[in-house]
């Protein structure tokens, strides 16, 4: 049984997760997050419409705000190794994609308290949880404001 913890708030400190890297390494958010001003994760599922439309916004987001210190980690609540990178490719994603291969069972998902797809929590290097985007747009208008 997976226990579903609530939603982590703006403000708080997001939990540490071990982020499983398919084909690569293992991290820790903490690692990662410490090295950069501000790093979106971004919960979706491979099978998910609603997460491929937000895409090529994050995707111009990360280009743009990437030299400003700005990580994007993608969370996949896939369980399929094939769909997984199938999204990658298809969708030329060239940010880091993270997944348990686990579906609904994600530890991260229910650490972060993720009932849906997409679910975007930004954090800063202590991973505070800076803003909850709802969409691409917004993700771009808190970058505006929080990147000069």
């Amino acid at each position: 049984i997976v226990r579903r913890e609530r939603a982590v708030e703006v403000g708080e400190v997001g939990p540490d997760l071990v982020l499983p890297f398919p084909g690569s390494d293992t991290l820790l958010l903490a690692d990662i997050t410490s090295q950069h001003e501000l790093t979106l994760l971004f919960f979706y599922s491979s099978t998910c419409d609603h997460c491929h439309a937000q895409l090529a916004g994050i995707s111009w987001s990360y280009r743009s705000h990437a030299p400003k210190g700005f990580e994007v980690i993608g969370i996949a609540l896939d369980a399929d190794t094939a769909e997984f990178f199938a999204t990658i490719r298809t969708y030329g994603i060239t940010w880091p994609c993270s997944t348990e291969l686990n579906g609904w069972g994600s530890e991260a998902a229910s650490r972060y308290g993720v009932r849906g797809t997409p679910s975007m929590f930004l954090l800063d290097r202590q991973r505070r949880i800076v803003a909850r985007p709802v969409d691409a747009l917004e993700l771009e208008a808190v970058l505006r404001d929080q990147l000069h």
